[in-house]
């Protein structure tokens, strides 16, 4: 483990000045791993505003998954961690003797909690749970027969579930998930493999949890270098059939799972919630369908026999945030958009963060937001920008709710990235970062309290360095995090 990353018990006394932060940075640029990458940093004093580190910092870069903290703020700040997305499922038709003559609708809000297990010992059922209750429903409703379409009524969000320039190898994995109005087990699918001894040799495909009905699985995945990792990838649009899987899985596994972006979320919503009604003894003699246009809703009135609430958005934020889920950051610029009175688009929603942050007084002056993840490499934003965002939320009244989604250095039952970070040093318990990571790019953001007890806020983000460097840059940075716990005024 590189020196830093879990210092001894000795390292409880070190004192570091800022000078040598300073000279931290200076090293981190100059690495050989950096090649003609760039640096930027800030960090200030929260208390006095006082910038006590500052390179590169009001120039724009992509943020990666940082941008998640830009996100949940203005989330936060607008809706509150209060706020619940609500699910409802209808009837559109008569009722006569168990007959329903018309179509059964599930109107969906855009929430990307909907079946996940994430939230099931909070009561919050996943997918075949969900699917089982909302066939209950039905038959609790007296109804046995359905002449009609059952309706997934996704128009909420329209149907550009993907943004618009993410990566074509990053679309159909899980991370590239898309957010429909309607969401599912949050949109994901696993693929097993079983992966020969020989490498180069063919694998072949075990099975797919769930099941993916009408898709058709291209696999061109090898069996590549013992101990190389997941290196496969699902290259799938929207709305399509067909999947290819190219890449390797390494060949001393034996087996391997890795993970799939469901393409039509609404349809799959249909097809899983269709089969449970059948289950259940529900026959229905329509199409399971999906919508995404609001003049296409069946007609008829509507009678509501079953509402699903996910859980609260800031129960959701620490979600979000600790495992960096996209599908969760999707949503929730998509849903600002729709809550300022906007299409419940990406561009929208994008649009809808930066006027939050003004309203904030956050300078949002240059920023660039293509999603609401990271993801996308047209993102630019600055440290400055960033550590603003990080002062305002620490002034917010739900500052509490923000921070504790943060991931935390060295502690071990905290879901976050950093466990291993600052273990027996000052950041223990203490530091609290957001990790980002695309291609050519490493970032943090988050909070520590120094040696002289100033609350500091600090984003760091390094760009266009070799692919081989991540690694090394990510634990440079790691190491000046704990440097900024270990910091004490002169």
């Amino acid at each position: 483990m590189a020196a830093g990353l879990s210092d001894s018990a000795a390292g409880q006394d070190k004192t570091v000045t800022l000078d040598h932060v300073k000279e931290r940075v200076a090293t981190i640029e100059n690495m050989p791993q950096m090649g003609r990458g760039t640096v930027a940093i800030c960090v200030v004093d929260i208390g006095t505003r006082e910038v006590l580190v500052a390179r590169n910092a009001h120039r724009i870069y992509a943020p990666a998954s940082v941008l998640k903290v830009v996100t949940t703020a203005a989330a936060l700040a607008k809706l509150g961690p209060d706020y619940r997305y609500t699910t409802t499922l209808q009837t559109a038709g008569k009722l006569e003797e168990g007959v329903l003559k018309g179509a059964l609708v599930l109107e969906g809000s855009g929430d990307p909690t909907m079946g996940s297990w994430r939230f099931a010992s909070e009561g919050f059922p996943p997918m075949t749970a969900w699917a089982q209750a909302a066939a209950k429903a039905v038959t609790d409703a007296g109804i046995r027969r359905i002449e009609g379409d059952l309706y997934i009524d996704a128009s909420i969000f329209g149907d550009q579930i993907i943004p618009n320039d993410w990566a074509w190898d990053d679309i159909g994995n899980y991370y590239g998930a898309g957010a429909a109005g309607v969401n599912l087990h949050e949109n994901l699918y696993h693929v097993d493999f079983q992966i020969p001894e020989r490498q180069g040799d063919l694998t072949r495909i075990a099975d797919i949890r769930p099941k993916q009905a009408g898709i058709r699985f291209h696999n061109r995945v090898t069996a590549g270098p013992p101990r190389s990792g997941d290196q496969a990838y699902i290259y799938a649009a929207p709305y399509t059939d067909v999947a290819v899987i190219r890449g390797t899985l390494p060949a001393d596994a034996g087996k391997y799972t890795i993970k799939g972006g469901i393409m039509d979320p609404p349809l799959f919503t249909a097809r899983t919630l269709a089969d449970a009604l059948k289950s259940a003894g529900v026959e229905v003699t329509g199409k399971a369908t999906a919508t995404f246009q609001t003049p296409r809703k069946p007609e008829g009135e509507r009678t509501t026999v079953w509402t699903h609430q996910s859980p609260k958005l800031g129960d959701i934020t620490y979600w979000l945030n600790k495992h960096s889920v996209n599908l969760y950051a999707e949503a929730f610029a998509k849903t600002l958009a729709v809550e300022t009175d906007r299409p419940g688009t990406t561009e929208q929603g994008t649009r809808a963060v930066l006027d939050i942050l003004g309203d904030l007084g956050v300078d949002t002056t240059g920023m660039i937001l293509a999603d609401g993840s990271g993801l996308s490499r047209r993102n630019a934003v600055s440290p400055r920008q960033v550590v603003d965002v990080l002062e305002k939320m620490a002034l917010h009244p739900t500052y509490d709710v923000y921070l504790n989604s943060f991931p935390l250095a060295g502690v071990d039952d905290d879901p976050g990235g950093l466990s291993r970070v600052g273990v027996n040093t000052p950041a223990a318990d203490n530091l609290r970062a957001k990790s980002g990571f695309i291609s050519h790019a490493r970032s943090y953001a988050g909070y520590v309290v120094d040696q002289s007890g100033r609350q500091l806020a600090f984003c760091m983000i390094a760009n266009e360095f070799p692919s081989a460097g991540g690694g090394a840059i990510r634990n440079a940075f790691r190491e000046l995090m704990v440097d900024l716990a270990h910091l004490k005024a002169e």
